[in-house]
């Protein structure tokens, strides 16, 4: 019997016999209370309290069969042909996992053993094949993130990028700078503090800021999001009064990336439990610097997992990786993993944002929209301070991927001076510094 012809039994028995269905929320209250008594045979089978009469095999499997009946009820009512439902559900844990299990040393291995010396053995493995394939193959990564590099027609020759930059500047720069423009970009602005001397008094008092402005200037538009450390997430929230201004975190072991995966799941897992709504993540440089890009890929997927729906932005530290072929592939790896957004720069630790490398990105943006339908966003950070530099990359997105981008859903610069200053050129009040 398929699921399908099961549901398809279920209801001919219940128009049969059962008069009609229950209403969906009692269902909810019904499949609730079955799988509690599954979870009654268990605890008493498997766990720690003691057996009792009827307990037995056929109890556990009546059971469970009453929680695929209330299933294919509720799917019944809803609409829903669990046949289709579950194949999309292995296809998804197919794309997202089929290393990630793999790789699990708590799975791996004999629950007895040693978790930390269970992992040096794994990472020795992949180290020591890693340098026989460097020996005796010239180090080739995997043939699928090569053949997606290599089918990318976007140039990286980096004198001809500054050229390029250089040009749509001569030509367009200028019309852009219009009241018009830097209001839409001041809405553009992931407004930050990244600071070591945040503090929970200091994080709430700057997103006052932004609930002061939306009550003194009510006919501009806001700023796009408040960005702060994945663990002031609960304090923005705490504090913010704009419903059209989200909680952005910088997560998953900012600015350095250099931590274990599960420290980066936890730390995303609790920022959006506090109520982030983007997470910004770094690229794993070591994976990259290693040409490990299963593992970069799977590492960006698992974090996109973890945040679900919300949007991802992944920043590819392009002060780290200098030349416009690393710029290329970084992006080009981040957004088939699952980005939403990519990112120049932490502004931390490297050389922050450059004209060139957006121009790079918003390239490999275009064209990986041109070959999958799916607009990935662009935010530029590190160093962009005047409204000079905001409208010269205004300039740049606007020119390489269109108007369709121009919204603070494509488009965002992380910034914290950069709001006072669009704001001052827009309204000419060049004393006034409302953030």
């Amino acid at each position: 019997m398929t699921i399908q012809e099961a549901q398809k039994k279920v209801d001919q028995w219940i128009r049969t016999y059962g008069v009609r269905y229950f209403s969906e929320l009692t269902n909810m209250a019904v499949l609730t209370e079955e799988v509690g008594e599954v979870a009654r045979i268990m605890a008493r089978r498997y766990g720690d309290q003691s057996a009792k009469p009827g307990d037995d095999d056929k109890a556990l499997a009546d059971e469970l069969a009453d929680v695929l009946w209330v299933v294919m009820c509720i799917a019944n009512q809803t609409g829903i042909d669990l046949d289709e439902a579950l194949q999309r559900n292995f296809d998804k844990k197919t794309a997202r996992d089929n290393m990630r299990h793999r790789l699990n040393p708590k799975l791996t291995c004999p629950p007895d053993k040693t978790q930390i010396v269970l992992k040096k053995q794994i990472i020795n493995t992949k180290i020591k094949h890693r340098t026989m394939e460097n020996h005796n193959h010239n180090h080739a990564p995997e043939d699928r993130y090569l053949k997606t590099i290599a089918n990318s027609r976007v140039a990286t020759d980096d004198n001809l990028i500054t050229q390029q930059v250089q040009q749509i500047l001569d030509e367009h720069y200028q019309e852009n700078c219009t009241p018009e423009v830097y209001q839409f970009l001041l809405n553009c602005v992931d407004l930050t503090t990244l600071s070591t001397t945040d503090s929970e008094k200091s994080v709430a008092q700057f997103t006052q800021r932004v609930n002061n402005f939306d009550r003194d200037y009510p006919d501009l538009k806001n700023v796009a999001a408040i960005c702060v450390y994945s663990n002031f997430a609960e304090v923005v929230r705490a504090n913010l009064e704009v419903s059209d201004v989200n909680i952005a975190v910088c997560s998953a072991c900012f600015p350095s990336a250099q931590a274990h995966i599960e420290s980066k799941v936890a730390e995303t897992a609790l920022a959006i439990h506090d109520g982030a709504d983007e997470v910004d993540i770094v690229l794993n440089l070591g994976y990259y610097m290693d040409e490990a890009y299963e593992e970069l890929c799977d590492e960006i997927a698992e974090l996109k997992a973890t945040i679900g729906e919300r949007h991802l932005k992944v920043i590819l530290e392009t002060g780290a990786l200098k030349s416009a072929e690393n710029i290329k592939r970084a992006s080009i790896l981040s957004m088939y993993s699952g980005a939403d957004f990519i990112k120049t720069s932490t502004g931390k630790i490297y050389p922050g944002a450059t004209l060139e490398a957006a121009y790079v990105m918003c390239q490999c943006i275009k064209e990986y929209f041109e070959k999958t339908g799916n607009m990935v966003g662009f935010k530029a950070s590190g160093g962009i301070r005047s409204t000079e530099d905001a409208v010269k990359y205004y300039t740049i997105v606007k020119q390489v991927l269109g108007d369709k981008w121009l919204t603070n859903q494509y488009f965002r610069i992380g910034a914290s001076s950069l709001a006072n200053a669009l704001f001052q050129s827009y309204t000419g009040k060049t004393d006034v510094k409302p953030f």
